[in-house]
């Protein structure tokens, strides 16, 4: 690139005639004079006052052996003809001469003509005007702030074929970027520009950059959520570099956004999910394994608030995790009258209508809005597929929450995980809310080591750690403004906390005969009634252990290419109920 400028310049500076240059010779003369010119340097580092007074000095003659007076005739020519006072006419050249690179940024055109960045930077507003009349272009050609590129000046296309072609310029006057990317934009320029040195001058620029802009909603909506300045410009940190899909460690944001003893009080509410971007759910933090490189980021709730609809190009599916409803398999399942009449209770609660004139009564009278299930017994009774199929026909998505995943070895993360379980669950309710869906239900499979009795003994560390998790869900299920239904195998385990969190409580018990029976024909239609009922009666199944003797009795049709006999299904009916005597099972997640 540096060699086909270099060749460009010295074609030029080979012509003789400098009266038929034409207006891009010119433009690259001017270029190439301020560059390898002290004197044009010396003009940058003048207050505005000074500049014609300047050009007047001795010196400005530079290495392509320009006189002086034809260095002034080039400026006021390329001048008269772009419309621009002279320090506009200097940065312009630079740039078209410099058009075909892709970040042609601040530094870069300060690299060029070799002066301090510092003395250009006092020319932002003069480089603003080109803009705005069309002269140049911000970001455009490297793909521009919105598509995550390296944001740089060029030349504009008017331009540029106005002047290749020795045309009068026609330019296309430029609107006033006032949207809500421009904002970000600048605040994305103001980190960069200041990366190594983030001083209260930043600062004191995002706080211009947000009085700017303050008619913006995004703006307006943050306000009214976080009152302390710093903090807003934390978010609009996390939000520019989002957009940038660019990232930043908590380390990072605790020094530029806090100062003196704040920075270790910042940290510690961070890290143990306490600080208040966290409780408003517009920040969250990504752990890695050293703590110093702990990642900050906004959340999907946090670019809603500051984007808008537009939050959805960088925000990730809340439902992505989720199990459709037309994703579940509709079964039949078979339980006692008890139970089919609690269930039934549970199916009509969660009937669109229905759930709704529960929640505006329930919130008229000061009641809790969200409505919560256990649903507990032995492995293999249901307690899963029944919330699947409650799912299914209530039409409701399904976020699913594998609570071993809030196991972690670092302290504090497995309560930052533990109240994520929530924030996503919110996200997923207010998204749904908006798009005019139905709120998906929070599905907590095997809670057992959430919702046992709190422990006494063991290790202290882990006994805070199970305690302080403990203490999470019964907050968050109190403040519940949804559907959480889960399942354990030991209820006779729960704390008594959890007992009154939950509004209904299903027990869940191996089938009696004639419901087993139903059981082996809805899943082995073959069989007759006198051989479903000689199963279920010498056989006391759940029904997952009916489950799997059909899939056995399937492999087998699959392997031989016979449905196995009577006989060989009691044999396999023999091997399913041997198994080793039940051992005692710890409940947590400590041994």
């Amino acid at each position: 690139m540096e060699t086909n400028k270099k060749s460009l310049v010295d074609e030029v500076f080979n012509k003789t005639d400098s009266e038929n240059l034409s207006i891009s010779d010119v433009i690259i003369m001017v270029a190439e004079n301020i560059r390898t010119s002290s004197q044009g340097q010396e003009n940058f580092q003048r207050n505005d006052d000074d500049l014609d007074s300047g050009m007047d000095r001795k010196g400005f003659q530079g290495e392509s052996g320009v006189s002086l007076d034809e260095q002034k005739e080039l400026l006021a020519r390329a001048s008269a003809y772009l419309g621009t006072n002279e320090v506009q006419t200097m940065i312009f050249c630079a740039l078209y001469i410099m058009h075909t690179n892709n970040k042609n940024d601040f530094s870069s055109i300060s690299r060029y003509l070799g002066i301090p960045l510092v003395s250009l930077l006092r020319y932002e507003g003069d480089v603003k005007k080109m803009v705005d009349r069309g002269l140049i272009d911000f970001g455009a050609s490297s793909g521009g702030f919105r598509r995550g590129g390296s944001d740089g000046y060029s030349v504009s296309k008017e331009a540029l074929n106005c002047i290749i072609q020795g045309k009068k310029l026609k330019l296309k006057k430029r609107k006033n970027e006032t949207d809500i990317y421009t904002f970000f934009g600048k605040v994305y320029d103001a980190i960069e520009n200041n990366r190594a040195t983030f001083t209260d001058h930043t600062m004191e620029q995002m706080a211009d950059l947000e009085e700017e802009f303050k008619t913006k909603q995004g703006i307006k909506e943050l306000k009214k959520i976080v009152k302390q300045s710093n903090e807003r410009f934390i978010l609009y940190t996390l939000c520019a570099l989002r957009i940038q899909e660019s990232f930043v460690n908590l380390g990072v944001v605790i020094r530029r956004f806090y100062s003196g003893a704040e920075k270790a009080v910042a940290k510690n509410q961070f890290t143990s999910g306490k600080h208040f971007l966290q409780s408003q759910g517009l920040v969250d933090l990504e752990a890695s394994e050293f703590a110093d490189k702990t990642e900050i980021f906004i959340t999907n709730k946090g670019l809603r608030v500051l984007l808008g609809e537009d939050a959805m190009c960088f925000t990730q599916d809340e439902t992505s995790c989720s199990l459709l409803p037309d994703k579940i398999s509709p079964k039949t399942l078979f339980y006692s009258l008890e139970m089919e009449a609690q269930l039934s209770t549970i199916y009509n609660a969660f009937e669109e209508e229905n759930f709704k004139a529960l929640q505006e009564r329930m919130e008229k009278k000061g009641m809790h809005k969200g409505v919560t299930a256990l649903f507990f017994g032995a492995p293999g009774t249901g307690k899963t597929e029944s919330v699947l199929q409650i799912a299914k026909k209530t039409g409701r998505p399904v976020v699913q929450v594998d609570i071993s995943e809030t196991k972690t070895k670092w302290f504090g993360e497995s309560e930052r995980l533990t109240k994520k379980i929530f924030v996503n669950y919110r996200e997923a309710c207010d998204a749904a809310r908006k798009n005019g869906q139905k709120i998906p239900i929070l599905f907590i499979n095997e809670a057992d080591a959430i919702i046992s009795k709190r422990r006494e003994l063991g290790d202290a560390n882990c006994r805070q750690t199970e305690n302080a998790l403990q203490n999470i869900f019964l907050e968050e299920i109190e403040n519940l403004d949804g559907i959480l239904i889960a399942t354990t195998n030991l209820a006779e385990n729960m704390d008594s906390a959890f007992d009154r969190r939950f509004l209904f409580k299903v027990k869940f018990e191996k089938p009696e005969v004639s419901a087993r029976a139903k059981i082996w024909q809805s899943k082995l239609a073959f069989l007759s009634e006198s051989e479903a009922l000689h199963l279920a009666s010498n056989y006391e199944f759940s029904g997952g252990q009916i489950d799997n003797i059909a899939r056995k009795i399937e492999i087998e049709e699959v392997i031989s290419g016979d449905r196995p006999e009577m006989d060989a299904i009691v044999e396999m009916c023999e091997h399913e109920t041997f198994c080793a005597e039940e051992t005692t099972r710890r409940v947590g997640f400590c041994a």
